[in-house]
């Protein structure tokens, strides 16, 4: 039997009540009405309401070349200290299953067929580093392909005995997961966490995936086309990643009184350093501009991009018009910002045929839309930086308000937070019906989710949505299980365990934010 999408309000995957949780089946959670911005969910379930699209809602996969030489692993060492939370998660300790979860979904999809939805969207951060190589890994999962990304890395024993690096450990213990054993960590010996020899090289072996097997579109996150999901990518880093070897740590006399201003000036000082260890060195590694990333995905069938000058697009299907926008900062930083023309183009797509619903969809929210780098005081320095087409940038604040103008717009559907939240945004003049801001969880953290989101006509002609969250079906993780089948339920319950050493178990949402019935009233 094919992989089959689980709809959640017929079965939830629920972590045990144990010091280490196993991911366990458990009851389903029905749909929750809310009419928070007025008009009657009733009719938009009741017989004779209309479905004018049914698309899937994925991001933030963060496909990530985890061994490569351009990353920071080593920056997790230093969590227990505040300062340095602002460039947390620079490593985790399932990354190098974040494919898997990936290819799950996709073959869960595939799998599914056209019975749950018409088309699928992947809303930014669909890679991790801004790396040649992960954007085809990402092509490849979502389109159908096979790749591998071997690891060489901190989570290796031969990396943790390295007795140059005794500083990162804390009390004697390495701070990463090594699951082949040789060492004592921190993960094991503190939280838990299993010894599963041989995991590494299973995860770096090659992944075959079917693809979605249903027509998908594309997103511009600032991990796409950032290092760190941060930074523009400087020549120097660039030379790093695509090197003969990686900095097991800068040495312990790195530390900048503010890491994170001293990484948005200098990535590069991250990635070098004065312990060294030999890694395979891969030319794909190299970084990636915007207008390559857009390239790829029209070389590969377009997934909604018609000129690699530009992130915004408009995708009409047969009864929703879907209008996507490019929210990356030009300067840098991995909140979001828009500029003016965008603004102004966005004002009028949405006027082109103001009867028709429209879905808006962008990586970064209204909340996380804040970006002022390089206005700010704090950080006025000029990092490396493409040249911006629309330097006049602009907040959320601003794009609500030109949203707020047409009452055809239904939904803002981001990504960005890693955390299912539905915000009902009323218009504050009073004059529309308002819409509905909807963030989806990511793939790569718990719960590693996906949803469904259907725009529907409700009887009394009034336009809403429904949600419904959705999951891969890999749930075995024992060592019996085929691997493309055990390493996304151990990418699943990994994610879970290491949420909850970071408090950050609550990703899920409430269920006001899972599946719903968001209605909206007529104007």
């Amino acid at each position: 039997m094919s992989a089959q999408l689980t709809l959640t309000t017929e079965r939830r995957l629920l972590p045990t009540d144990t010091a280490y949780a196993s991911i366990e089946k458990g009851p389903g959670e029905s749909h929750v009405a809310r009419n928070d911005l007025g008009g009657d969910a009733a009719a938009l379930t009741a017989p004779g309401a209309t479905v004018l699209l049914r698309l899937l809602h994925l991001t933030d996969l963060h496909v990530l070349d985890a061994a490569s030489p351009a990353r920071c692993e080593w920056v997790e060492a230093r969590s227990n200290n505040p300062k340095w939370h602002p460039l947390l998660h620079m490593a985790r300790t399932f990354d190098t299953l974040a494919i898997w979860g990936v290819a799950a979904i996709a073959a869960s999809v595939f799998g599914s067929g056209s019975d749950l939805v018409d088309i699928a969207i992947a809303t930014g951060d669909n890679i991790d580093n801004a790396q040649r190589n992960e954007l085809d890994a990402y092509l490849a999962l979502l389109d159908g392909g096979t790749f591998s990304f071997p690891y060489e890395g901190v989570q290796r024993t031969d990396w943790a005995n390295d007795m140059r690096a005794d500083h990162l450990r804390t009390e004697g213990l390495w701070p990463f997961w090594v699951p082949d054993g040789g060492t004592e960590d921190m993960w094991r010996s503190t939280h838990g966490f299993p010894a599963i020899p041989g995991l590494l090289d299973a995860a770096g072996s090659p992944c075959s995936s079917t693809g979605l097997g249903l027509p998908w579109l594309g997103v511009l996150g600032n991990h796409d086309v950032m290092s760190q999901g941060t930074v523009y990518v400087p020549e120097s880093l660039d030379r790093i990643a695509v090197g003969s070897w990686a900095a097991l740590s800068p040495g312990p006399a790195f530390d900048p009184p503010d890491p994170f201003r001293a990484y948005m000036t200098d990535p590069t000082s991250f990635s070098d350093g004065e312990i060294r260890r030999p890694v395979s060195p891969v030319e794909s590694r190299h970084s990636i501009t915007r207008a390559e990333f857009v390239r790829a995905h029209i070389d590969s069938g377009g997934h909604g991009f018609a000129d690699e000058t530009s992130g915004d697009y408009v995708h009409d299907t047969e009864h929703v018009r879907i209008v996507v926008l490019d929210t990356n900062h030009p300067t840098g930083h991995y909140q979001g910002s828009i500029g003016r023309a965008q603004l102004d183009w966005l004002d009028a797509t949405l006027d082109a045929d103001p009867t028709r619903p429209v879905l808006v969809v962008s990586h970064h929210g209204q909340a996380s839309m804040d970006n002022t780098y390089a206005t700010s005081p704090t950080y006025a320095t000029s990092p490396t930086s493409p040249t911006s087409p629309d330097s006049q940038r602009c907040l959320g604040d601003a794009m609500a308000e030109v949203l707020h103008r047409h009452d055809n717009v239904v939904a803002w559907l981001v990504g960005h937070r890693h955390v299912h939240r539905i915000q009902a945004c009323p218009d504050p003049t009073g004059r529309g019906p308002g819409f509905w801001e909807v963030t989806t969880s990511s793939i790569i953290d718990w719960p590693n989710q996906a949803r469904i989101v259907e725009i529907i006509r409700g009887t009394d002609g009034t336009v809403g949505v429904r949600t419904t969250v959705v999951d891969h079906d890999s749930i075995d993780t024992s060592e019996h299980a085929p691997t493309s089948t055990r390493l996304p339920a151990l990418h699943r319950e990994l994610a879970y365990n290491s949420g909850r050493v970071y408090g950050e178990r609550h990703r899920d949402g409430r269920p006001t934010d899972r599946n719903t019935i968001l209605a909206r009233p007529s104007r």
